[in-house]
């Protein structure tokens, strides 16, 4: 039983797991390359925009480089209020949205990234 369990875990390939989802996504048509795009982005912008509000949390030396700058002050406690899963949050939609739409215009473009250029 052991060994069964041990070549059931060497055996595991994810290069084969990503390419049979990949060849999934690409049967069931745009709407679902474009959603799982967008989803796949938005997560990853979660958890950068999480990465990236926690380290702006323990810095310090951030808020007394804007103090000789109202404005910029201001700026900065605006960004900080929501705290780590407000940056989150910011970074998921703005990430999610920009690779939905990117895939939605290259699909309507027929595989074209560029149509001036190519």
């Amino acid at each position: 039983m052991a060994t069964q369990q041990q070549n059931a875990l060497t055996s595991f390939d994810p290069n084969a797991l990503k390419a049979k989802f990949d060849k999934w996504v690409t049967e069931q048509g745009p709407v679902a390359e474009v959603a799982v795009a967008t989803l796949g982005a938005a997560a990853q912008g979660v958890f950068i925009g999480y990465l990236l509000g926690s380290f702006s949390a323990l810095d310090p030396t951030q808020n007394q480089s804007a103090a000789g700058n109202p404005q910029v002050s201001a700026q900065l406690q605006a960004l900080q209020k929501g705290g780590p899963w407000g940056q989150a949050r910011n970074l998921g939609v703005f990430t999610g949205v920009n690779a939905g739409l990117n895939l939605a215009i290259k699909k309507a473009r027929g595989g074209k990234d560029d149509v001036w250029g190519s």
